[in-house]
């Protein structure tokens, strides 16, 4: 038997029938039926009962199912560490960045690499948070950076920046002459959100109904979307982001930032990757250069 045997297995069980089976995988019906027919001869037991409309498990079968998906996620894991580190090995490196952080790393991930002459192929992809998990855990991206308010038990990370918030406004804005501001002060202006797939929305909101303040939240915008830009530089509202986000719209823009005088949740950004991969150390490097440029 091999592992091709028992995926085959685990398909005619989703399925229900050997035919249906053989037709999605490519196969004749009576050769899936001969391979299966030879498993349950190895081990002296019939794992399907064969009916005119289908099969479906016997005791036998039932007793192993669960058996054989952790052997076939096993099988997936191990071809995914090994594909993982022969693109290491061919310089290859997919990147996945959340959409609002993207506009702070892919500059510096871009410089780091040219300043360094680094021979490495980068592929940088933007993604929302749970998407991005996702592609990692599924080894469509080697690494990813993220808010640490996606978990996943299936990742591990690495901490890059823990920063408070700030307002960002146009200079023409009343609330930029101030040193800084609370929530009562935002009241009357339009407010936008760092990223709309990030819990920022329900926190702040919650935040405001217990104190009885009413704020009009537009999660409409993404910080690289260059509508969040002329939002701002029309003066039509205001943006709460994290202070390294503001860091990055003031290289490019002539907006004005204004600490948050508020006991709010500290921001987090991080490095995604699998658990159990080992960093390679040029990527350990690169997380020292952009904790530094941070």
């Amino acid at each position: 038997m091999n592992i091709e045997t028992w995926r085959s297995f685990l398909l005619i069980n989703e399925v229900g029938s050997i035919a249906k089976a053989a037709e999605l995988s490519f196969q004749s019906s009576q050769g899936l039926n001969y391979i299966i027919t030879t498993l349950e001869n190895e081990l002296g037991a019939a794992l399907f009962e064969r009916h005119r409309k289908g099969v479906k498990l016997t005791k036998f079968g039932e007793a192993i199912l669960e058996d054989v998906k952790n052997l076939i996620e096993t099988d997936d894991e191990i071809r995914r560490k090994i594909n993982y580190m022969l693109q290491l090995q061919t310089h290859n490196l997919r990147i996945g960045i959340v959409n609002s952080l993207n506009i702070i790393y892919a500059p510096i991930i871009f410089e780091y690499y040219n300043n360094n002459d680094l021979d490495v192929h980068l592929f940088i992809e933007e993604f929302s948070s749970p998407q991005l998990n996702k592609a990692i855990k599924e080894g469509r991206m080697d690494i990813g950076f993220s808010f640490d308010c996606y978990p996943s038990d299936n990742l591990s990370k690495v901490l890059l920046t823990e920063e408070g918030w700030c307002l960002l406004c146009n200079k023409s804005n009343p609330l930029a002459a101030k040193t800084e501001v609370n929530f009562e002060d935002l009241c009357g202006h339009k407010i936008a959100i760092a990223n709309h797939n990030y819990k920022d929305f329900d926190y702040i909101t919650n935040l405001c109904r217990r104190r009885n303040i009413n704020l009009e939240i537009m999660l409409a915008f993404a910080t690289g979307d260059k509508s969040v830009v002329s939002f701002l530089e029309k003066d039509i509202g205001v943006m709460l982001c994290a202070t390294y986000i503001a860091r990055a719209f003031l290289k490019e823009h002539d907006f004005c930032a204004v600490p948050i005088r508020e006991d709010l949740e500290t921001y987090h950004s991080c490095l995604l990757y699998r658990h159990e991969t080992e960093i390679p150390r040029n990527l350990l490097e690169l997380i020292t250069y952009i904790q530094e440029q941070l």
